[in-house]
C-alpha cells in the first residue's frame, strides 16, 4: 500500500513537472513519440532571418535592397537631411535593425533547438549571372541590403549537425532572394551543392512518409525553393505555407500583430493538410519610419536653430553695413585732414628756411605733423583691418549655416549683438544625436513582444487551447535564445525527457 501511494504521488509530481529534452537532441529523446509522425505532423522551433547575425556587411552589400533603403531612408528625412544618409551612418544607425539572430546556424540546432531555418540571401552578380547556375559560396544571407554568411556555409553546418545526429531532421525555407532571374535553376544549383553529402534529401515521393521510414533512408533535410523542378528541392508553392503582411507584421502595434497571426494560423494551419504551415510570430518595424521618426524632431530644432542664425545673420549684415559706412565717413575725413596738413608742413618748412632762429622749433613742429599723418595713416589700416574681419566673420558663418549638421548655433537675445566670449547656450547637431538609438535596437523592439504576459509566446498557447486542430509546424522568432520558442512548442507537443521521468518514477517505488 506504502508503494501504491509513493508511486501515486510520483506520477502526480511528475504530470506538475514535464522538464523539456535537451535542445540539441530532442528529437532522438523523443523519437518513440514522433518516429511514426510525418514531417507535417510536427511543430520546430524555427528562426526568422536565421543568418542576420551582428557580423552583417563584412562580405558587402547587396546592391538591389540596400540601394533602395537608401534612397528611401533619404527621402524620409528631406532634402534638408539628406546628405546625412551616408553609408557609414547607415552601417552605425541603420544596420543594427537589420540584425535578428545572435547565434550562428550551428548554435541555434544545438544550443536552441531550431530545425526550421528562414533564410534570405543575395547573388554577387559578378561573381555568378543571375541566370545561373549558382556557386552557394557567392550567394550571402542578406537582410536590408547587409550580408553575412554564404549559403555554403549555412548548409555546412546544417550538415556538420545533422551528421553528428542521425535521428534529428531540419527544414530550410530559401523563398526570399535577390539578383537572381532563375528560381528553377537556383533549385538545381543547391541539389548539385549538396549531391556528394551524407545526408539524403526529402522528395515529391517521401513526403508523406513516416519520419521513421525517412530515418531509415537518412532523408533528413527539407529544402522549399519557388518554382522547383529538381527531386530533392520541395517547390514552396506545393508544399509550404508561409504568409507575410508587412502592413500587419510592420504596424508597431503588437495586438495588430496577434490578431493577424491568429487569422493566419486558424485559416492555414487546420489539419489534416500536406502542406508545412510556418508560423511566423515576428513582428517588425518599418525601419525607414523609424529613422524618420526619430529625426522628426531633431529636423525641427534644426530649423529653429536655422531661423534663429539667420535673424541674427542679417542683424550682422545690417550692423556691418552701418560700420562700413562709418569706416568710410571716418576715412574721409582723415583724409580731408591729411590734405590740410600738407600745405601748412610745406609752409613750415619754408619759414624755417627763411627764418633760422625758429628753425628748432618750427623742426618740432614739422615732427609734430609728421607723427600726426602717421597716426591718421595708421587708423586708415585699422579700419581697413576691422572691415576685412567683420566681413570675414560673415562668411564663416554663412558658411557654418551651410554645413549643418556641423554648426554650433548661439541663441542670444535680440537687443544684444552676440560675441565669441559671451555664446554659452550652443547646440551641437550631430548625426548621433539625430539618429542615436540602443546597441541592439531590434532586439529591445522584440523583448517587447517577448515579455509583455498578452504576446508571445502566451497567446500562442491560449489560441492552441482554443482550437485543438492546429498544428503549427514551425514557429519562428527573432533572437531564438531568448523567445521561448523551443519551449513552447515542447510544451505543445507534450514532449518531457523520458530519461528523466524513469529515474523518478524507479526511485519512488523502491522508496
Amino acid at each position: 500500500m506504502v508503494r501504491l501511494v509513493l508511486v501515486v504521488c510520483a506520477a502526480r509530481a511528475l504530470a506538475e513537472y514535464c522538464p523539456p529534452p535537451s535542445a540539441e537532441t530532442w528529437m532522438e529523446e523523443m523519437w518513440p513519440w514522433i518516429k511514426d509522425r510525418q514531417i507535417v505532423g510536427l511543430m520546430l522551433p524555427g528562426s526568422h532571418n536565421s543568418g542576420a547575425v551582428k557580423s552583417m556587411s563584412h562580405r558587402g552589400r547587396c546592391g538591389a535592397i540596400y540601394g533602395k533603403f537608401k534612397s528611401d531612408i533619404k527621402a524620409a528625412v528631406g532634402p534638408f537631411l539628406e546628405s546625412l544618409v551616408t553609408d557609414t551612418m547607415l552601417q552605425t544607425y541603420y544596420q543594427p535593425w537589420n540584425v535578428n539572430q545572435h547565434l550562428g546556424i550551428y548554435d541555434q540546432l544545438a544550443k536552441e533547438g531550431v530545425r526550421f531555418f528562414h533564410l534570405k540571401f543575395c547573388n554577387f552578380v559578378n561573381e555568378n549571372d543571375k541566370m545561373g547556375p549558382f556557386d552557394l559560396n557567392h550567394l550571402y544571407h542578406s537582410h536590408g541590403g547587409y550580408t553575412s554568411m554564404s549559403l555554403a556555409s549555412v548548409f555546412d553546418d546544417i550538415l556538420r549537425f545533422l551528421d553528428e545526429h542521425p535521428l534529428e531532421f531540419v527544414v530550410v525555407g530559401l523563398n526570399n532572394f535577390w539578383e537572381i532571374d532563375n528560381a528553377p535553376e537556383l533549385a538545381a544549383s543547391v541539389a548539385r551543392h549538396l549531391n556528394s553529402t551524407n545526408v539524403s534529401l526529402v522528395r515529391s515521393q517521401d513526403w508523406s512518409n513516416s519520419l521513421g521510414d525517412l530515418a531509415e533512408e537518412n532523408r533528413r533535410l527539407v529544402i522549399f525553393v519557388p518554382e522547383s523542378q529538381t527531386e530533392g528541392i520541395l517547390p514552396s508553392e506545393q508544399y509550404l505555407i508561409e504568409n507575410w503582411d508587412g502592413d500587419e507584421m510592420g504596424s508597431d502595434d503588437f495586438d495588430r500583430v496577434k490578431r493577424y497571426l491568429i487569422q493566419d494560423a486558424t485559416t492555414y494551419a487546420q489539419t489534416p493538410r500536406d502542406k508545412f504551415y510556418a508560423f511566423s510570430a515576428h513582428p517588425t518595424v518599418n525601419r525607414v519610419d523609424t529613422v524618420n521618426a526619430n529625426i522628426v524632431a531633431k529636423v525641427e530644432s534644426v530649423l529653429g536653430f536655422s531661423r534663429d542664425a539667420h535673424a541674427l545673420l542679417v542683424r550682422l549684415k545690417d550692423r556691418s553695413e552701418e560700420i562700413s559706412k562709418d569706416q568710410s565717413n571716418n576715412k574721409s575725413a582723415v583724409l580731408d585732414a591729411i590734405k590740410d596738413l600738407i600745405p601748412m608742413v610745406k609752409h613750415g618748412r619754408d619759414m624755417a628756411k627763411s627764418a633760422s632762429d625758429y628753425a628748432t622749433e618750427m623742426h618740432h613742429m614739422v615732427e609734430e605733423s609728421e607723427k600726426t599723418i602717421r597716426w591718421a595713416c595708421a587708423q586708415e589700416e585699422d579700419i581697413l583691418v576691422h572691415t576685412r574681419k567683420v566681413e570675414s566673420m560673415c562668411s564663416v558663418l554663412i558658411d557654418q549655416l551651410g554645413e549643418i549638421p556641423e554648426i554650433e548655433v548661439t541663441q542670444t537675445s535680440e537687443r544684444n549683438l552676440p560675441s565669441p566670449a559671451r555664446s554659452k547656450n550652443t547646440d551641437t547637431l550631430t548625426p548621433d544625436k539625430v539618429f542615436g538609438q540602443s546597441s541592439d535596437p531590434m532586439l529591445d523592439f522584440q523583448l517587447g513582444w517577448f515579455n509583455n504576459s498578452n504576446y508571445f509566446p502566451s497567446f500562442v498557447e491560449e489560441m492552441m487551447e482554443n482550437y485543438s486542430s492546429l498544428v503549427l509546424n514551425s514557429i519562428s522568432t527573432d533572437f531564438v535564445e531568448l523567445s521561448g520558442s523551443f519551449e513552447l512548442t515542447m510544451r505543445l507537443q507534450s514532449f518531457c525527457n523520458t530519461t528523466t521521468t524513469t529515474q523518478t518514477t524507479s526511485t519512488a517505488v523502491s522508496t
